[in-house]
């Protein structure tokens, strides 16, 4: 095969590097680079969209995700997230995650008041700690799909929606402190004073007492 010299013209031998005429170096053929997925725009923002969807802790959620993944679609696998083994419906809450948060809130007492002892609590807290993360990635993608599914909207917007949709609620912590306070109040008699501790006043004496 021959290629034409880009200086002069002359046909040159494909592996030629030099032209025989002019003497012009001729440009050597790059090999085809194929283009990587992740490279790709599309992979590129969709993954911009699960970080803005995350928010805090996107980095850690988005490497435990990875576990869900498989070659044949999403699958389960079991990982651990401390903070709802700790604090419960409070970090589904937090999370954006309200049907898992009413779960987690009513059916500990719910197991409580039928089984007659604590032992159930420490139970529904290694259920959360276990399965919190598989929940949360079903949450984020079924939402993101959603979000995919409407029209597309400009880039401001777009970001303040994931926002909006995703993201945490940082008034959730509070809420908590407030929940753990009025529970060591409870527990005290402040909030529940008992009738000893403030006995009737004095009620005057009757005719018999005269």
């Amino acid at each position: 095969m021959t290629k034409p010299c880009g200086s002069c013209g002359r046909q040159l031998e494909d592996d030629a590097r030099f032209c025989s005429d002019c003497g012009q170096r001729t440009p050597e053929k790059q090999a085809d680079t194929p283009s990587t997925p992740a490279s790709s725009p599309h992979v590129s923002s969709e993954q911009q969209d699960w970080v803005k969807f995350l928010g805090p802790g996107s980095t850690y959620y988005l490497q435990q995700f990875e576990r869900f993944r498989g070659e044949g679609g999403d699958q389960f696998a079991l990982t651990w997230n401390w903070y709802p083994f700790l604090v419960g419906w409070l970090w589904f809450l937090y999370r954006k995650m309200y049907l898992y948060a009413a779960v987690f809130a009513v059916g500990p007492f719910l197991t409580i008041s039928l089984l007659k002892g604590m032992e159930p609590l420490f139970i529904w807290g290694i259920v959360a700690g276990g399965l919190s993360n598989y929940l949360y990635y079903g949450h984020v993608k079924r939402s993101l799909d959603m979000l995919h599914s409407q029209p597309r909207v400009s880039g401001n917007i777009w970001n303040q929606t994931l926002s909006d949709v995703g993201g945490v609620q940082p008034y959730v912590w509070w809420l908590g402190a407030g929940i753990v306070i009025m529970t060591i109040a409870l527990g005290l008699g402040i909030m529940d004073p008992s009738p000893e501790d403030h006995p009737p006043p004095n009620q005057p004496a009757s005719l018999e007492d005269i």
